[in-house]
Order: structure tokens, then sequence, then C-alpha cells
């Protein structure tokens, strides 16, 4: 089951970078891309600086996502739409610009 999981998030990196390039996200923009327990995997597949859920520890949501605005992150990079059941996520998903398979990407500019 967790192979599958993984195995379907991570497909749609493997290709994704293309897109990020059309809907203007520079390589060098930084992103957060979550739910990514590993050290940099997405972003690695992505070809993409920023941070995933390894990266800013295992505080609380809401602690987490006011301290990547403080590092500079301008999108989210939803790598599980599921993950939308999230209620403390919310003000996060104001501003979409963009879904690529089963990947959803936000501006956080606004947030």
């Amino acid at each position: 089951m967790y192979t599958d999981y993984c195995s379907r998030i991570y497909k749609s990196l493997l290709t994704i970078n293309p897109y990020l390039r059309e809907i203007g996200i520079k390589r060098d923009d930084l992103v957060y891309a979550t739910p990514d327990g590993t050290i940099n995997g997405s972003l690695y597949l992505m070809d993409q600086k920023g941070f995933t859920d390894f990266s800013v520890g295992s505080a609380p949501e809401e602690i987490r996502f006011n301290a990547i605005r403080e590092y500079g992150v301008q999108y989210l990079v939803l790598l599980d739409t599921n993950f939308h059941r999230n209620p403390k996520l919310t003000p996060c998903l104001q501003h979409k610009i963009g879904t690529y398979k089963s990947v959803e990407i936000f501006d956080l500019e606004s947030y």
C-alpha cells in the first residue's frame, strides 16, 4: 500500500519540471513540498529549491506554515490532494495556480 502511494506521488514529480516553469516558478524560487518526510526527495525529483516536512521539523502545522513564510517560501506544492482535509492548511490554499496530475500548486505570496 505504501509503495503504491509513493509510486503515484513521486511518478508525477518526475515530469513536473516543465510545468512548473510554464506557470512561472523558477528553479531558484523556494517551494514547500508537503506531505514529504524525506530529506529532499520531492525537491530532487522536481529539480526545485525549497523545503519538505523533514526540513521544517515536527512542529504543529500552524507553526510550520508560519515558519515557511519566514524562510521566504513562495509556493506550496501539495503532493497529495487528500491533505486538503487538514483544516490548518486552509489559509495556504487560497491562491491555486496550477494542477499537475495528483499535485496542486499554490502561490503563498498573499498568505
